[in-house]
């Protein structure tokens, strides 16, 4: 994102050790997988949901419970745009999944619009009304402009970010907002006393446990905030989780890139050594022994 040409290795599998070449920026500590899928959209069409949620009736039933992701998502977005919906009433969320994220705005009497690659996993949200769309063969020609976009845990699988950010501009209304949300990490990768939780989500110390090979981009909130305000948009609330909220303002000054002043790469080296500390190693013999014990 800053024009550099040269990046270092820091990990080269993911998670699940799959073969995952993750690399951070020379010039301004950006993080990023440097091998990306060579299909995305074949993969997210057929593949990546299948593994992900398996049976589409029962992950969606799970993923609109009163307490889970969707509806602590619906409050916190309400929370921060101080009366917004209260006149608007159309949103459009980019990379729907089974549009979990949409029901509590189509149930409390809002247009809602998703799109997405797999169609199996896109009917248990178009048996609960909504109007969800599989854009494998190209979008329909009356899509309304949205007062909201939402970009929930699907930038960070996008394989060009200039291409997707310049596509935004087609579906947001002039003074709509955009909410984006991933896996922030910062948020998520803590040492143990600075351990938080945010919408029921653990952060940890085990950096590889963070990674995922479908994963294309790791941001802090500076670096969203840079990128976004590269093509006019300004930033009105960003924390570490990444929760973001954006709007269209071209007058607004440019983000610049971090300092190298407590810098992502140095974060990561504290966060291993933490990991690597005989603090945690007895944290976690001792976990281990815990769910032994357990299994008896």
């Amino acid at each position: 994102i800053c024009g550099c040409k040269t990046a270092e290795l820091i990990a080269e599998i993911d998670r699940e050790g799959y073969p995952c070449d993750t690399v951070i920026c020379h010039k301004c500590d950006f993080v990023f997988n440097d091998t990306k899928i060579a299909n995305p959209n074949s993969f997210y069409a057929t593949t990546w949901a299948e593994e992900r949620w398996r049976d589409p009736y029962a992950s969606f039933k799970m993923r609109t419970s009163l307490d889970s992701f969707s509806w602590r998502r619906h409050n916190f977005i309400l929370s921060e745009t101080n009366g917004f919906f209260s006149k608007r009433r159309t949103v459009i969320e980019l990379g729907c999944g089974d549009g979990c994220n949409l029901l509590p705005f189509h149930l409390t009497g809002h247009e809602v619009i998703g799109l997405d690659y797999n169609k199996r996993f896109l009917e248990p949200g178009l048996k609960a009304g909504m109007r969800l769309i599989e854009i494998s063969d190209g979008l329909p020609p009356d899509l309304p402009r949205a007062d909201m976009v939402m970009i929930v845990h699907a930038l960070e699988h996008v394989k060009d970010l200039d291409t997707f950010i310049n596509q935004v501009f087609d579906f947001i209304a002039e003074d709509g907002l955009i909410y984006i949300e991933v896996p922030g990490i910062r948020g998520f990768n803590r040492i143990n006393r600075d351990r938080k939780q945010v919408m029921g989500v653990n952060s940890s110390n085990d950096f590889l446990g963070y990674l995922q090979y479908q994963h294309n981009f790791h941001f802090e909130a500076a670096h969203l905030k840079y990128l976004w305000s590269q093509y006019g948009f300004e930033v009105i609330y960003c924390d570490e989780f990444v929760r973001a909220l954006l709007t269209q303002n071209n007058k607004v000054a440019k983000e610049v890139l971090p300092s190298k002043e407590n810098s992502i790469s140095d974060y990561l080296q504290d966060l291993e050594a933490d990991y690597r500390s005989f603090p945690n190693y007895l944290r976690r013999f001792l976990r281990y022994i815990s769910r032994k014990v357990g299994a008896f």
